[in-house]
């Protein structure tokens, strides 16, 4: 049987507002300081409990962030996963690597002091809210992606099972540790390490870290 992804969630303008205004709260002021209340009222709502009857809880909103943000991240990995499985030739482990980075450091570099953009600041409030485990908020693996992480795997048969997930939560917190200071550097006009040589780094110290004996 054929199983067909889920639908998106019926948007409204007041809706998205409040997921963009929670987003920059959350990633300013961390997860646990942020109220329904304050969202509402900082997205300018006449109704106090509108983001109560949108989201349900600050944990639904903390859902509903990330679902409305990883869509377009999704499906820039799968592109990038398609290349890299499109031929015979067993991809190196830093292009496995660099398709989960690449689609997050493109966010970085679009934003501009004028015109910040703050979902890596967000997700890394996430990942401190929750001790490090967000990923799972995140909506089920396109299957180009599973075959991606399955590659991975693939090349790093002397890493135990315990060991390779400690490794992989540790790809994630650094990763958006790395990448939130850099769009904080971003928005304030202030970094200068060119985008291409902040992911070739990234890149090779999580390599040097999945591959660690």
């Amino acid at each position: 049987m054929t199983e067909h992804p889920p639908s998106p969630r019926p948007t409204s303008p007041a809706r998205v507002r409040m997921i963009e205004v929670a987003e920059q709260l959350f990633a300013e002021r961390g997860v646990e300081a942020v109220s329904l209340r304050n969202v509402g009222l900082a997205a300018e709502q006449r109704n106090n409990s509108a983001a109560q009857y949108h989201f349900g809880s600050r944990d639904g909103l903390v859902s509903a962030i990330i679902e409305h943000r990883s869509r377009p991240v999704e499906q820039r990995r799968t592109e990038l996963a398609a290349a890299l499985l499109s031929t015979d030739v067993p991809p190196a482990l830093d292009d496995l690597v660099r398709c989960f980075v690449l689609p997050l450091a493109e966010i970085v570099e679009r934003g501009t002091p004028s015109s910040p953009t703050w979902y890596l600041r967000f997700l890394a409030k996430v990942v401190e809210f929750r001790s490090g485990h967000a990923t799972n908020r995140l909506p089920p693996r396109p299957a180009r992606l599973t075959e991606v992480e399955t590659a991975m795997r693939a090349q790093l048969q002397h890493v135990g099972a315990h060991d390779y997930a400690r490794r992989q939560r540790w790809v994630a917190q650094l990763t958006l540790q790395v990448l939130a200071d850099q769009e904080h550097e971003q928005a304030q006009g202030r970094r200068t390490t060119p985008m291409a040589r902040v992911v070739d780094d990234l890149v090779a110290m999580l390599v040097a870290l999945l591959q660690a004996p």
